[in-house]
């Protein structure tokens, strides 16, 4: 888990270097990466990429979709309760 951990901490390094911080693509990356980090039992670093990251982003994204914030959002709910 550390080499990979390492890795998806790295490639998100990546696209933020790359791409404008509020870029909906960075919404949908930690979106994944926290769902990544729920499968593996680790909610806190998961709701951290959910609710610091995720929503952030969504919320202000060149490209704000309200369906897939709600779609966040009860994501991060569902987080919430496994803690």
């Amino acid at each position: 888990m550390y080499i990979y951990g390492k890795r998806i901490e790295k490639a998100l390094e990546v696209y933020e270097k790359s791409l404008p911080t509020n870029h909906s693509l960075l919404a949908v990356i930690h979106y994944n990466i926290s769902e990544v980090y729920n499968g593996l039992h680790q909610h806190e670093k998961a709701i951290g990429h959910a609710k610091k990251k995720t929503i952030h982003i969504a919320n202000y994204s060149s490209v704000h979709d309200s369906v897939q914030l709600q779609i966040y959002k009860d994501f991060l709910d569902e987080l919430g309760e496994r803690l």
